[in-house]
């Protein structure tokens, strides 16, 4: 195996034992390389840190203020992504999470702020990550050329080429690694999903009719709001997730209801509505069978497994 490969798998191997900025800093630099933001000057790969630090800082919105996670609650970019969540959600109607795309206009109305930030941000990386991520027991190994005073990090065409062809690899390294270290602190399902769509900029569309066409099913002519038992019109239904999406991170049969599209997204259900949906599902259950074609087993799977409760206790903590 080429040895700037088996580099990059021990100091990745190594991050199960350190803070979470090394797998952010290792994922952000690959990314970077693989999305082209950089320059080549005199044929060496040059990445400027400030491209570097911004993935950083998507990555930490979206883990930390979107998905809910906390990954010890003792970094610097922690009390950064906390006080921007702080700041965007103080003018809003709403609680209801947002990934790091939905915040673009307020990042622009608060440019200077958001600079201030990465700026911190920066600082912090360059004063605990960037040079020790280079270390491996008490080694050093050239996966880079650090210009500190430049802010680059600098790549030979080969190294890129290494990066590009093994990124699978290092990356679902990279995602495995970090997911263990915000396991010690989180209870939260699905994290290593939630670690691998962390650079996602908006939410991706599911296509949903199967579901949307059971619930039709289910309902018949007496189509009803679930949350307040009113008659509901076809045009004005809308599929939900009674345990919100951004928590649970899956499109479950036993978890999706209809309501009105004008109803508001809400955080933390209420506990009449989660009694309300574990009687749902049983209903479906002994209306079409425990194994509910097309969502063999879903609905089984929750009742015998106590899932409705398990995951609206774990959300309430």
């Amino acid at each position: 195996m080429d040895k700037y490969l088996t580099d990059w798998i021990d100091i990745i191997d190594s991050m199960k034992n350190d803070n979470t900025y090394k797998a952010s800093w290792g994922k952000a630099i690959i990314e970077s390389l693989l999305e082209k933001d950089y320059t080549i000057i005199k044929g060496k790969i040059h990445v400027e840190e400030y491209f570097i630090v911004k993935r950083i800082m998507k990555y930490y919105w979206n883990l930390n203020s979107y998905f809910g996670l906390t990954q010890g609650r003792f970094l610097v970019v922690e009390k950064i992504i906390e006080d921007m969540h702080n700041q965007f959600y103080k003018r809003r109607n709403s609680d209801f999470p947002v990934l790091f795309g939905g915040i673009e206009s307020f990042i622009n109305r608060n440019s200077i702020s958001y600079e201030r930030n990465l700026g911190r941000l920066m600082k912090a990386i360059n004063d605990n990550v960037a040079y020790r991520f280079l270390n491996y027991k008490r080694k050093k190994t050239n996966l880079y050329k650090l210009d500190l005073e430049k802010k680059v990090l600098i790549f030979t065409k080969d190294q890129l080429k290494c990066i590009k062809d093994n990124k699978k690899i290092l990356l679902d390294l990279i995602h495995y690694n970090w997911t263990l270290n915000i396991e010690k602190f989180n209870l939260s399902p699905k994290i290593l999903k939630k670690v691998t769509n962390v650079n996602l900029a908006v939410s991706k569309k599911k296509n949903l009719d199967k579901h949307f066409n059971f619930l039709l099913r289910y309902y018949g002519d007496n189509l009803v709001d679930f949350y307040t038992g009113e008659k509901l019109d076809l045009d004005n239904a809308k599929l939900d997730h009674v345990i919100p999406v951004y928590y649970i991170y899956s499109y479950n049969m036993w978890n999706l209801i209809l309501t009105n599209k004008k109803r508001k997204k809400v955080t933390i259900p209420l506990e009449k509505d989660i009694e309300k949906l574990k009687k749902r599902n049983i209903n479906i259950m002994e209306t079409f069978g425990p194994k509910s074609y097309p969502f063999d087993g879903d609905f089984d799977d929750a009742y015998n497994n106590n899932l409705v409760d398990m995951f609206y206790d774990a959300l309430r903590k």
